[in-house]
């Protein structure tokens, strides 16, 4: 899969939608991320909208 940045909010939403749309009945995913500035700002955006995919489990950020 590829994300060409857009917004730092849309693409936190679109990292756990695309993990929802791959696991339709829900499922545990970890994210592989680096250290940069926008990267952690991506992952934190993607951690404010988890409630809005309650089966998709993020168990561990690296």
């Amino acid at each position: 899969m590829h994300l060409a940045p857009s917004s730092d909010a849309l693409i936190g939403k679109t990292i756990i939608k695309l993990a929802a749309d791959h696991l339709p009945d829900g499922g545990k995913v970890a994210v592989l991320s680096a250290t940069s500035t926008n990267q952690n700002t991506w992952n934190a955006e993607m951690n404010m909208v988890m409630g809005d995919n309650p089966n998709i489990e993020v168990v561990a950020t690296v």
